[in-house]
């Protein structure tokens, strides 16, 4: 990958393969085992570990122990958001853009807006674009409390409407320019 690779329009990673999602869990696996064997108390008249168990006895550790696993996996899911919300802040420090947060966290843009509020920084200023077809008008600008390109049109035919939530000044342009021309006279 190059510095050229990388680009605000979009992701500069590729999707994880299944082997890699595999040995991710299992490494969160090793680790909640490690970390369970901390949470079980010594039970008193149970022979040292290497020593002679009884079944009774291998089962209550059994149980104890799997108990401790899964109170720890519980904490997993709330360390992993804990964790994606300082790494979102600091992508948005580094100029990444909440559809570039949604993609990579499977969700959409105003879902990661939702979740990392204020951590994307609206850079400066982005100038309107004029868009004139059909013998309407439309404007596109920026909304930046929407992350968004939105657009007001007052077609030819005296309809009006304004419409919001685009990805890029090009899309909301395209868009108002088909409400201009299906609103011509």
């Amino acid at each position: 990958m190059t510095a050229e690779d990388v680009s605000p329009a979009g992701p500069a990673y590729t999707e994880p393969s299944e082997e890699l999602i595999e040995e991710l869990t299992n490494a969160i696996g090793d680790l909640v085992w490690e970390f369970a064997d901390d949470l079980v108390p010594p039970i008193e008249g149970l022979p040292e570990p290497g020593r002679v168990r009884t079944v009774e006895q291998v089962e209550m550790v059994g149980r104890v122990t799997n108990l401790a696993r899964l109170r720890l996996l519980r904490e997993v899911g709330s360390a992993a958001e804990r964790i994606a919300g300082r790494v979102a802040k600091k992508a948005g420090r580094q100029g990444v853009t909440y559809p570039q947060l949604g993609q990579a966290w499977g969700i959409t843009r105003q879902a990661a807006r939702s979740r990392w509020p204020g951590v994307v920084k609206v850079g400066g200023h982005r100038p309107p674009v004029s868009v004139t077809v059909a013998g309407g008008t439309a404007t596109v600008q920026w909304e930046p409390e929407d992350d968004g390109w939105r657009w007001s049109a007052n077609a030819a035919n005296g309809e009006h409407q304004t419409k919001g939530e685009y990805e890029s000044s090009e899309e909301a342009a395209a868009h108002a320019g088909a409400y201009l021309v299906a609103n011509s006279l």
